[in-house]
């Protein structure tokens, strides 16, 4: 089965980087260890291609479908299973988030098949990637505050995923695509629907 990951980030200011890292460093406390934090949309393509065939067409995906990125808007990079490109930095640690009923996932998966760009595919999935840059008071927890910053348990503690309709996971430095891809296609090999004809 091939792989194709798309990591997607603003041009510009990310606007809900800037609001997440001011309620987090403001309202909820975490000024003496937060120093700064990105955000990235991290899409994966399945399809039983192979990684050959997806490396062939990934750039015509992004840049002729408008289903990933708005190049006026975003830079992205691209990965396909295999590429020695793997790793994205990460800063301190990082949060990769994902909705447990991928709507966008569904709805770029249908609009990939009835594009005819990829003759068959099985799913599409998409993640939000966020990289934590902490303080001096912060080093040596790293993994422990991006866990307790990630997911909102209580009104004054978590922020990124609500564990109803997230699943998560969290590491420390650079962010592996293949694992990144790993995690988001958990258990989906069972969801998988036939390809259009």
């Amino acid at each position: 089965m091939g792989r194709l990951a798309l990591y997607v980030e603003s041009r510009g200011v990310d606007l809900q980087a800037v609001t997440a890292l001011e309620a987090l460093r403001g309202a909820l406390g975490y000024s003496k260890y937060l120093d700064g934090l990105r955000r990235a949309d991290l899409w994966g393509v399945w399809s039983p291609e192979g990684p050959e065939a997806l490396r062939g067409l990934s750039d015509r995906l992004v840049r002729e479908t408008s289903v990933f990125i708005n190049p006026n808007k975003h830079r992205w990079r691209l990965w396909a299973g295999g590429d020695d490109n793997d790793r994205i930095a990460g800063g301190d640690a990082w949060a990769l988030i994902w909705p447990v009923d991928d709507a966008e996932g569904r709805s770029a998966t249908a609009a990939l098949r009835s594009s005819g760009f990829v003759k068959s595919m099985s799913w599409v999935a998409k993640g939000t990637l966020w990289t934590f840059r902490f303080t001096a008071s912060g080093r040596g927890r790293e993994l422990a505050l991006a866990e307790e910053i990630t997911v909102a348990v209580q009104r004054d503690r978590g922020l990124l995923a609500n564990p109803h309709i997230h699943r998560w996971a969290c590491g420390l430095g650079d962010v592996s695509m293949d694992q990144a891809l790993r995690l988001m296609g958990r258990g989906r090999e069972k969801e998988r629907v036939p390809s259009a004809s």
